[in-house]
């Protein structure tokens, strides 16, 4: 899908290849990878360098998101993901880099159909907030007003008390990159997960209150240990996404697999420290051989 204006301001001027989910993401998958690659569940047979890119915004609107991703990655992404601290400060840069993620997934999503399960009487309220965050990105009015953006740091899970979790859990939770909208019969929330941290733009959330922890403050605030408490159902939400994930890679064909086995066997103390072998290890101390595909 290309556009043929830019989504944010509509100008008409060349569009530059913008990514949905931010490279940074996928350059620290990389280098945090046992094997140096990438792989995604839309085409697992296939070695990728970068995330999805589309033809989407014009290049001052690319410079207005890139300011606020470069505050971003150096003083939260980087930080939380290489494990260098658990607590960290942001400012206004924060809330706007959570708001444009938002914003490109809702937008990417609603123009590649991606919505048929959504309450057609949801749909006004997307489109209402979908201007919002567009004019709050280019104008800095309107986004705070009616919907709120939440984030939520991630780290290894030791212990489980549902019995049917997924054995990729870790796998999923720590590395994976996914985006959606997500509905029910009365909320909608667009869902952006950039490897070990996760964003959620609240586009309609009756009961918003049962999000506790994860608000971020439109200004400044703090992202430390603390207890986050999300709404009932949500581990399901994210069970059945760490499956699909497992689904798709269990397409991987016999000789990728021999493929990903050399990669890592060509530098095996290097594979042993990576962040990719950390999240592996820990759903084998969790599952035991049921970490590993059955095929």
């Amino acid at each position: 899908m290309a556009f043929k204006t830019c989504r944010l301001c509509g100008s008409n001027g060349g569009l530059r290849e913008s990514h949905v989910i931010p490279s940074f993401v996928f350059r620290w998958l990389k280098e945090t990878s046992g094997t140096g690659y990438l792989r995604n569940s839309r085409q697992p047979n296939l070695r990728v360098q970068d995330g999805l890119k589309i033809r989407m915004l014009c290049a001052d609107c690319e410079a207005r998101f890139n300011t606020w991703e470069t505050e971003f990655a150096n003083h939260v992404f980087y930080p939380l993901a290489y494990r260098k601290t658990h607590t960290t400060h942001y400012e206004y840069w924060m809330y706007r880099f959570c708001v444009s993620v938002s914003w490109r997934v809702l937008a990417f999503c609603l123009d590649e159909g991606h919505n048929a399960h959504i309450p057609d009487r949801l749909f006004p309220r997307i489109r209402e907030v979908d201007t919002l965050w567009q004019n709050f990105l280019l104008r800095d009015t309107g986004g705070t007003k009616t919907t709120e953006q939440h984030f939520l740091p991630l780290d290894i899970i030791e212990s489980l008390t549902h019995s049917d979790a997924p054995t990729n859990i870790n796998r999923y939770m720590l590395r994976a990159v996914d985006m959606d909208i997500v509905s029910s019969a009365d909320s909608v929330f667009v869902y952006s997960k950039l490897g070990p941290v996760m964003i959620l733009g609240l586009v309609e959330m009756p009961h918003a209150d049962q999000w506790v922890g994860t608000k971020l403050d439109p200004c400044s605030g703090i992202i430390r240990p603390r207890e986050y408490v999300l709404p009932a159902g949500f581990d399901d939400f994210i069970f059945d996404k760490a499956r699909k994930t497992a689904a798709a890679q269990d397409e991987v064909s016999q000789r990728q697999k021999d493929t990903i086995d050399r990669a890592y066997r060509k530098n095996i103390d290097y594979a042993a420290k990576s962040e990719s072998f950390r999240a592996l290890d820990q759903d084998v101390r969790l599952f035991g051989k049921g970490a590993f595909s059955k095929k």
